[in-house]
């Protein structure tokens, strides 16, 4: 990491942008993230104000005594792997600003719902369930959800990750439009 600011780790990414990252050599010691987590829009450090763009892949990975994370408006990209194995998160809230979420970003988590921004202009979610805007791809099923589900009508493509580790799920209905998994 970069810096620290309020016990968060960040690394800079642009001349007045970071992420969020994880403290230490390797993303296993994400374990530094405890209880509930503010992700603030800005952060100040050596007289530079930076804008929190993204989550960084591994940021909070394996926070086992994680509670929940609040993410700012503002926020853009969470990467690959950024809250995977969080076992005690259940949900998280999505800022309209988020334009990419990479496959993964959730894996292992406890989640029981992702809650979307209306004003989101590329994800949606119906039910806690996360898809993009168009409705044409599931994105994410969260795991300690219903043992079966069935996937709306008008979805062609089942993203990357998107029922991994849905241990409660034991079918799933798959809409013939379906043609990408």
């Amino acid at each position: 990491y970069d810096f620290i600011a309020d016990s968060i780790c960040y690394n800079v990414i642009g001349d007045n942008e970071v992420e969020v990252t994880y403290k230490g050599p390797q993303y296993y010691s994400g374990r530094y993230y405890q209880g509930d987590v503010v992700v603030p829009a800005t952060v100040e450090h050596d007289g530079i104000v930076y804008q929190v763009t993204q989550l960084g892949m591994y940021a909070f990975t394996n926070s086992n005594d994680l509670t929940s994370v609040t993410m700012p408006e503002g926020l853009k990209t969470i990467k690959k792997y950024s809250l995977s194995n969080c076992k005690l998160v259940t949900h998280y809230d999505i800022p309209a600003s988020v334009t990419l979420i990479e496959g993964g970003a959730f894996n292992g988590s406890g989640l029981e719902r992702i809650n979307v921004d209306s004003a989101n202009d590329c994800y949606c979610d119906v039910d806690g369930v996360l898809f993009n805007k168009q409705m044409t791809s599931i994105l994410l099923h969260p795991v300690n959800r219903d043992s079966t589900y069935i996937i709306p009508d008008g979805v062609t493509t089942i993203g990357d990750y998107a029922f991994y580790n849905n241990y409660k799920l034991i079918w799933v209905g798959i809409p013939e439009g379906v043609t990408a998994i």
